[in-house]
C-alpha cells in the first residue's frame, strides 16, 4: 500500500481534542476521561461508527469547501499498532464499492481507499460531535454506543454486520 496520508476535517478538531489524550499529559485529571490514547484509534473507531450509521461524510465545510487540514493528516504508518489495519481499509473499500477491483494495488485505488476510510471516519466523528458524546464519562459513553447499536439492529444479534 502506498504511503498516503489520512486527512481529517477541521470541523472535527474540537471533538478530537476532547477524545484523544494529550501526549504530554499536562493535566492528568483532565486526560483520564479521554477515550483514546492515539489519534489512529479514534479514526478506526469513528470509521466503524460511520459505516454502522451509513454516514460517509466528505471532508468539506458547510459551504462545500475543502475542509481537510493538510497539516493534521497522519501517515498510514501511524496505524502500525493495529495489525488489522491493511485488511480493514481494504475491506471497508470493498463493502463500499461492492467491486473487487478496489483491492488492486494501484495508486488510484489506494487514493480511493483512503478517501472512503476518511469519509466514514468523518461521518462517525461528526455524529460524536453533534451528539456531544465526548461530554460523557467513559462508562456513559460506552452505554450510549451500546444503546445506539441496539436501536439500529433492533436487538437482533444474529446478523453479521461490519
Amino acid at each position: 500500500m502506498c504511503a498516503k496520508r489520512i486527512p481529517r476535517s477541521e470541523t472535527q478538531s474540537e471533538a478530537i481534542a476532547k477524545l484523544v489524550r494529550d501526549k504530554q499529559g499536562n493535566d492528568k485529571e483532565k486526560e483520564k476521561n479521554k477515550f483514546f490514547s492515539e489519534y489512529w484509534e479514534l479514526l478506526l473507531f469513528s470509521s466503524a461508527l460511520g459505516y454502522h450509521l451509513g454516514s460517509s461524510l466528505p471532508l468539506t465545510d458547510d459551504d462545500g469547501n475543502d475542509d481537510a487540514e493538510s497539516g493534521k493528516a497522519i501517515d498510514q504508518e501511524s496505524f502500525k499498532g493495529c495489525s488489522d489495519w491493511p485488511g480493514y481499509i481494504y475491506l471497508l473499500s470493498l463493502v463500499k464499492t461492492n467491486d473487487s477491483d478496489c483491492l488492486n494495488d494501484t495508486e488510484d485505488n489506494d487514493h480511493s481507499r483512503v478517501q472512503i476510510f476518511s469519509e466514514y471516519a468523518n461521518g462517525g466523528l461528526d455524529y460524536i460531535r453533534r451528539e456531544a458524546y465526548f461530554e460523557y464519562d467513559p462508562l456513559e459513553f460506552a452505554q450510549k454506543l451500546m444503546d445506539l447499536s441496539s436501536e439500529e439492529n433492533g436487538d437482533d444479534i444474529g446478523e453479521l454486520r461490519l
